[in-house]
């Protein structure tokens, strides 16, 4: 019979499909980031992955524990962008300047555990500078998130250059596309499946 040939990419997808992966590692006291990110188990081993559909992780999700959300951010227009995150108790988000992961670099964070959910701007370290990004480009993100106890949150807004200053809107689905991880080698992938006869 014949065979199916389908090219594997490396590239990442180029449209937004609404939903980003969440990672969690759980039974890891201190509030402190360097606790999650000095965990053996980090990155390669979370206790939980799931897909959240906005840059909202669930409220109240458990106590000691870390998370990382990663994925990428497609820019709906092309202009400068401000980010924002609220987090509780040490949160972090990382941005690249393209889809590539070695790019990133921290935008902004919140590292008080005195703060209240959905307050983003409490804190100067809570808001990046202007980022100028492009329509239609995705851009590799990370959310990185530390919980000790009592209440637990974190989100990631911004503030888009069509919308009228100072609107502060939480990153939702319609700008969001998965974090596929690439195939082992670093040049594109070809693989032959054999065809039923029937098909």
């Amino acid at each position: 019979g014949e065979d199916l040939t389908v090219a594997l990419s490396n590239s990442a997808p180029t449209t937004s499909t609404g939903s980003v992966t969440a990672e969690l590692w759980m039974g890891i006291t201190s509030g402190a980031l360097g606790s999650l990110t000095n965990d053996p188990d980090y990155p390669h081993n979370p206790d939980a992955v799931h897909a959240l559909d906005s840059l909202q992780i669930p409220s109240n999700v458990d106590d000691n524990y870390g998370g990382r959300v990663l994925g990428f951010i497609v820019a709906p227009d092309t202009g400068s962008y401000t980010f924002y995150i609220n987090g509780r108790n040490q949160s972090e988000f990382w941005l690249s300047t393209d889809e590539n992961p070695g790019n990133i670099t921290r935008a902004c964070y919140s590292f008080s555990g005195a703060i209240t959910e959905g307050d983003f701007t409490k804190f100067a370290t809570q808001t990046s500078v202007p980022i100028a990004l492009a329509a239609g480009q995705k851009y590799y993100f990370e959310i990185r998130h530390k919980q000790a106890g009592q209440e637990d949150f974190c989100a990631v807004a911004w503030d888009r250059p069509t919308t009228p200053p100072s609107t502060i809107e939480i990153v939702d689905g319609d700008y969001l596309c998965p974090w596929e991880a690439a195939p082992p080698s670093d040049t594109d992938q070809v693989v032959s499946y054999p065809l039923d006869e029937g098909s």
